[in-house]
């Protein structure tokens, strides 16, 4: 009787050990935002976390070096990437994201790269910001919704004002720093009936070197009902009538775009190239 030959076949490893990696996108301060996006889906979430009631958004500085900390500990590998997003992560300052650089280089492994990204809308950066951005080799995620009227449709601040001017002060700023860079586009019922205009926008006057969509799709009563508690009768077939957000009855918010269109907008899209 013979014994078969078993051959053991080593996952990834890193530095002798088996590979660890993982991503957590980090939101420092919470759902707060200096915007108002008619479509955020984020921002009804200040009231049910209760800030007003003295429970703080933004991350302690004990919580935030625990958290660089163990995050840096608990992956084996020869990239660590920090993603940081909000509401908007600029409106913690300069100093806090010093003080985050600070501390993954005094936590970091020898041998090991750090890497950030940061998504913004962008009305704060300046000068120092992008500097700073640059020097320390941040991703930049920017959220721009395409062409001016395209853009302020949705994209507002607190006073109900269009922010596209201040976006495009922030491309331009980012170009001048040579801060790397993607924007984020959302397709809602207004883009999505443009995509050739939002895509040429973007390859041309942007000059974004990533271009990232992502679709609007929001029920209705989305400020007080997560997608995670809906009951099993009220979720709807496809082909139900009530989840197209141009009918009377439906459940949809009228912001969102519809399957036909989401898929329209990428045949056009790609066809435009």
């Amino acid at each position: 009787m013979t014994t078969p030959n078993h051959t053991i076949v080593a996952g990834p490893q890193y530095n002798g050990k088996a590979s660890k990696r993982m991503h957590v996108m980090a939101k420092p301060i919470g759902a707060v935002c200096n915007l108002d996006c008619d479509y955020c889906y984020y921002l009804s979430k200040q009231d049910l976390l209760e800030y007003k009631k003295g429970c703080s958004p933004q991350l302690s500085k004990g919580e935030l070096e625990n958290y660089i900390k163990q995050y840096i500990e608990q992956q084996n590998t020869p990239e660590i990437i920090f993603s940081w997003q909000g509401g908007e992560p600029t409106l913690l300052g300069l100093d806090f994201f010093r003080r985050v650089v600070e501390l993954q280089e005094k936590y970091r492994p020898n041998g090991v790269v750090i890497s950030n990204d940061l998504q913004t809308n962008g009305v704060l950066l300046n000068d120092a910001w992008c500097s700073f951005l640059r020097k320390n080799n941040f991703l930049v995620g920017l959220s721009i919704d395409g062409p001016e009227l395209l853009h302020n449709a949705y994209r507002v601040n607190k006073a109900g004002r269009g922010t596209f001017n201040q976006v495009m002060k922030a491309v331009t700023l980012l170009h001048k720093h040579q801060v790397s860079f993607a924007t984020l586009t959302c397709v809602n019922n207004l883009t999505a009936n443009e995509p050739v205009a939002v895509y040429r926008f973007l390859r041309d006057v942007v000059r974004s070197p990533q271009i990232q969509f992502i679709p609007i799709v929001e029920q209705k009563n989305f400020r007080q009902t997560a997608p995670q508690k809906w009951q099993q009768q009220d979720v709807l077939v496809w082909s139900d009538t009530k989840l197209e957000p141009s009918q009377t009855d439906s459940i949809m918010e009228h912001w969102s775009v519809s399957a036909e269109q989401w898929g329209n907008f990428f045949v056009q899209y790609l066809m435009s190239g």
